[in-house]
């Protein structure tokens, strides 16, 4: 256990994952009051759906982690203390506040144990420009249009 924790820069890859291509877009809430928006001046009525898209906030400079650009895979942001308090609100990958979901922590350590495995018996390697061309399939998760990465067993 102690090992899994002292795992830091995996626990970065992890949340870099989680924020560049989060497993669901968005999410819905209903308003339980009334409220107005402060930067548009919008008013919202009791009982309006809010759509929280998780996709757009992750990618909004505003709310990322150091300098480094949101459209791009950068593990270490998460090793930078910016205190920028947008930024620890908006990792909403596993929701925020009340509603955050109870088995984030699990979740982070079962995959860390997933992992720290493998990666003593595995080696990856990049499957080149053309597999790798980017993009993304939108559907109520994010999928990559194309991928390809070479696995070596050892």
């Amino acid at each position: 256990m102690e090992q899994l924790e002292s795992l830091i820069y995996l626990d970065c890859v992890f949340r870099e994952l989680l924020r560049f291509v989060p497993p669901a877009l968005g999410t819905l809430r209903t308003l339980v009051a009334d409220d107005q928006l402060p930067s548009t001046g919008a008013y919202l009525s009791k009982g309006d759906q809010v759509a929280i898209p998780f996709y757009n906030i992750h990618r909004d400079q505003r709310y990322c982690l150091g300098p480094m650009d949101p459209e791009q895979f950068h593990p270490e942001r998460y090793l930078i203390d910016d205190n920028n308090d947008n930024s620890k609100i908006a990792f909403l990958t596993f929701g925020g506040g009340h509603r955050q979901c109870l088995g984030q922590d699990f979740a982070r350590l079962e995959l860390k144990a997933i992992f720290a495995r493998i990666m003593q018996h595995v080696t990856f390697g990049d499957g080149g420009p053309i597999l790798n061309a980017g993009g993304y399939k939108q559907t109520d998760t994010i999928l990559p249009k194309h991928i390809g990465v070479t696995i070596i067993l050892d």
